[in-house]
């Protein structure tokens, strides 16, 4: 995907995690070798094309999205209740960077989690590595979908 989409994409993350989960964030132009053990994801679709928005991020950093989304401390953060959170997250970033796509039309999917089943490395190049407190914690992968009839 171009630059201008991960530019857009960005700005709607640093955003939404400083709004609603208290959290700032860096994009390292670098990728360390941070092991994910959680995909959050979602889908915009119009016409023939679908982006697909894969987030991958460590199960502390999804423990404390969630304690700081909820307003509780970490401890009383429930398994079910990082899978709520997380999928929120992509239904939110999802949601926010339709917003700021030319052309829209676009239609939010559903958001879906899953837990990997070995920790790895984020599988693309054109992953944009997400760090927090200097620490990389996440990534997020954009994939653009066309179809032809």
């Amino acid at each position: 995907m171009t630059t201008q989409w991960h530019t857009k994409m960005k700005g709607v993350i640093s955003e939404l995690l400083e709004t609603m989960f208290f959290m700032s964030v860096d994009f390292e132009h670098e990728s360390a070798a941070t092991h994910y053990s959680l995909e959050s994801s979602i889908s915009l679709a119009r016409d023939l094309q679908k982006i697909h928005i894969n987030l991958l991020m460590t199960e502390p950093f999804a423990r404390v999205a969630a304690a700081n989304f909820l307003g509780v401390d970490e401890n009383e953060v429930a398994p079910y209740d990082i899978e709520d959170v997380v999928k929120e997250m992509a239904n939110m970033i999802g949601g926010s960077y339709m917003t700021v796509l030319e052309n829209g039309d676009w239609q939010l999917g559903i958001p879906s989690m899953r837990y990997l089943e070995s920790s790895h490395d984020a599988p693309d190049v054109d992953a944009m590595p997400i760090s927090y407190f200097g620490d990389q914690v996440g990534a997020v992968i954009l994939t653009l979908e066309s179809s032809s009839i």
